[in-house]
């Protein structure tokens, strides 16, 4: 898979943002999911400090 493609997202409508950060979440899911089957590594600076925190 090389395209991720999120759509009935509308901005415009959605005023806290919810939505949108749902399918940032969403996407970045899949590709860590997909860099896990390649055998890849995330690197952990990138996780949320609370996740981090939580995992320790």
């Amino acid at each position: 898979m090389s395209v991720i493609d999120v759509t009935e997202l509308a901005p415009v409508y959605d005023i806290s943002g919810t939505t949108s950060r749902l399918a940032v979440c969403a996407v970045l899911r899949i590709m860590a999911a997909m860099a896990r089957a390649r055998g890849e590594l995330v690197d952990p600076n990138l996780r949320r400090s609370d996740v981090a925190a939580a995992q320790a």
